[in-house]
């Protein structure tokens, strides 16, 4: 397999990463393993998508400049969240794109990313599956919204990650909501949501591969994450802790709604991030939490996704 991976930085991959356990895994197969960064793909003369590629093995050394045709499989594993030059990731989904036209193989698939990769994705499962929400970019449809409401309103961007600038606002609690909004708005659009009860207690993480559970052994893949103390955020970043998870027919039946809407899309590895029935994220670029969730169940997930990869 000659396999070239698209990260944020090939510098930069976490050691205790979902994205670096593809990696070592995939290296030990003794798969030809590449690094390249949204940055580094490139359209040539002749019409030919190129990239700047490091071995994986290697990647302190010098980059080779080769056709992605020359790979069995290009693997998206950015994440555009975390990254500030929107323009860069945009115009690297339109090349892989136009390089899977073309007869290469690409997962996610790079024309559904381009869509799927804010929030706004979520509006495209069904409605029993998702809270209600409001995306919009005028302030006053945002207040008006919040103050509507007897129920606590989640207010966030339409893009980010990690929990960053998300706000809950009680019902009747006027203090700053107007600052919030206005802080938001001048980043782009902004999710209002309906608050679920159950978000105190945490979410959970459930990794689907082609639409369905990634189930190793009986065990489906999946994480609690459990927010610190004082925190509505169950965001690992902020202070939150993943355990164990177990599943009840109310996440199969989310599954089973979701599931064919993301095999649709050529959406091949995907964490759907649920509180109480609903979903409240969709994860279709870097997905994480395997290594977690392997060491939890005692079983190898990341063996199974790599088992599962599209083959020459």
């Amino acid at each position: 397999m000659n396999l070239l991976i698209l990260v944020n930085d090939v510098r930069r991959i976490s050691p205790s990463s979902t994205t670096r356990a593809f990696i070592t895994a995939s290296v030990a197969r003794g798969w030809q393993v590449w690094l390249t960064s949204p940055d580094r793909l490139w359209l040539n003369v002749d019409d030919v998508v190129y990239a700047d590629v490091v071995s994986a093995k290697e990647p302190s050394q010098p980059s080779t400049q080769t056709p992605v045709a020359a790979m069995d499989l290009v693997w998206i594993r950015t994440n555009p969240g975390r990254d500030r030059r929107t323009e860069i990731h945009d115009t690297a989904l339109t090349l892989l794109t136009w390089a899977q036209e073309a007869g290469v193989r690409v997962i996610n698939d790079p024309s559904s990313l381009r869509w799927a990769g804010s929030k706004l994705y979520l509006s495209r499962i069904p409605s029993h599956c998702r809270p209600e929400t409001l995306v919009s970019r005028s302030p006053e449809a945002l207040l008006n919204y919040v103050r509507s409401r007897d129920t606590r309103t989640v207010l966030k961007p339409l893009r980010g990650t990690q929990g960053a600038d998300v706000f809950i606002v009680n019902p009747g609690k006027e203090t700053n909501l107007r600052a919030i909004v206005d802080v938001l708005v001048r980043k782009g659009h902004v999710v209002a949501q309906d608050w679920i009860p159950e978000g105190v207690q945490g979410d959970i993480r459930i990794i689907l591969l082609n639409g369905e559970v990634l189930t190793v052994n009986g065990r489906p893949a999946a994480v609690a994450r459990i927010p610190a103390s004082g925190e509505l955020r169950s965001n690992v970043h902020l202070g939150g802790h993943p355990t164990s998870a177990k599943l009840t027919q109310v996440h199969h039946d989310i599954v089973a709604a979701v599931g064919p809407v993301l095999r649709k899309d050529g959406l091949f590895l995907v964490g759907l991030d649920v509180v109480g029935p609903k979903v409240v994220e969709i994860n279709v670029f870097s997905t994480g939490g395997l290594p977690d969730a392997g060491l939890f169940e005692g079983v190898d997930y990341v063996a199974a996704v790599l088992d599962a990869l599209p083959r020459p």
